[in-house]
């Protein structure tokens, strides 16, 4: 799984060096700075519930357990303060919504990697 580096995170997105590791290590799935990885997790671990309330409540409301990248992609979601995750289904590819197709924002390839782009490039 590719990821942006914190520089290019902090350069794109005007994010705080702070939030460009945390938003790094999501992206890897890091428990550490809480992540949830099962519903057991957005049930009873505070740690996930602390960080990421919103992730876990949609979690648990969830019939099925979301894959990973669609957690990592909400819990960034949360963490950066977007408007919600959305996809594209013409660049194959899911994307923060930042409100301006042409804001550089995260994206997440079909093929696991997160990037920077501009959506509006590809609608």
């Amino acid at each position: 799984m590719r990821a942006p580096t914190v520089a290019r995170l902090m350069a794109s997105l005007s994010i705080t060096e702070e939030e460009a590791k945390k938003a790094r290590a999501v992206m890897r799935g890091d428990a550490a700075v809480g992540v949830p990885h099962s519903f057991e997790d957005a049930w009873r671990n505070s740690n996930c519930r602390d960080a990421f309330p919103n992730t876990c409540t949609w979690i648990r409301k969830c019939y099925n357990m979301p894959s990973p990248e669609e957690i990592r992609m909400e819990c960034l979601n949360e963490l950066l303060d977007y408007a919600g995750v959305e996809h594209v289904e013409k660049a194959h590819m899911d994307y923060l919504n930042a409100g301006d197709p042409y804001v550089p924002t995260i994206v997440l390839l079909d093929s696991g990697s997160f990037g920077i782009r501009c959506v509006g490039d590809y609608m």
